[in-house]
């Protein structure tokens, strides 16, 4: 009767011990913990990737081709105010001069208004950039005050006025085609950087020779 009441406990004390959970393994619940962690790192780094991405294209091939392309077309409008200046001191003393006054006060508007988006486009860590399109924001500045005194009356004044805006003009143009080989080099001093580089060549080599045309193409 004993032997049959101690085989029946220890029946009934394994079948406990068997109903109950069984604990899963220390190195299997770290593992575990890591990957949870792991997974959550790697979507907000992906989130974080994406947004970097979209920020900016500053520096990069696409956006070098943008400040090339808008200095570009910064010297084109100083040219015309060269042409401008020329026109003036032709009618000088003539009905003309009022026509062709508000025709050069309106270049000097689109070409503040060109440097403005020159210098949002600009690379800010290109400091050659940067300072380069100041030296220009300040010359229209001044050269803006100069053109408004001008009166047709054929002056002294007025002639010494319009050589100065000649002589600015053309100091302009040479400093924005200094501007555009500081944005090829991407600010080195001549000398281009690893990341602007294709191939061994640099973007101002590229430039030359029309492969850069691409970028400017799709970005119009």
């Amino acid at each position: 009767m004993r032997y049959a009441q101690l085989i029946l406990s220890l029946f009934l004390f394994f079948t406990f011990v068997l109903a109950l959970p069984v604990p899963a393994p220390v190195d299997a619940l770290v593992e575990r913990a890591q990957s949870k962690s792991n997974n959550k790192g790697s979507s907000s780094n992906k989130g974080s990737s994406s947004n970097k991405g979209n920020a900016s294209n500053k520096g990069s091939s696409k956006g070098v081709a943008k400040e090339v392309k808008g200095i570009d077309k910064n010297i084109g409008i100083q040219e015309k105010e060269q042409k401008d200046v020329k026109k003036l001191q032709k009618s000088e003393g003539t009905k003309k001069f009022g026509k062709e006054s508000n025709g050069l006060n309106k270049e000097i508007a689109n070409g503040q208004r060109q440097r403005e988006r020159n210098q949002k486009l600009a690379d800010k860590n290109n400091k050659p950039l940067t300072n380069g399109l100041d030296k220009v924001q300040n010359a229209q500045a001044k050269e803006a005050k100069q053109a408004k005194t001008l009166k047709g009356d054929d002056s002294k004044k007025d002639k010494a006025t319009l050589n100065q805006l000649g002589k600015e003009f053309k100091g302009g143009e040479e400093q924005n085609k200094k501007n555009k080989a500081a944005a090829l080099n991407g600010g080195n001093g001549g000398k281009g950087s690893k990341s602007n580089k294709k191939g061994g060549r640099s973007l101002e080599a590229a430039e030359e020779t029309g492969e850069i045309e691409l970028s400017r193409d799709e970005i119009e």
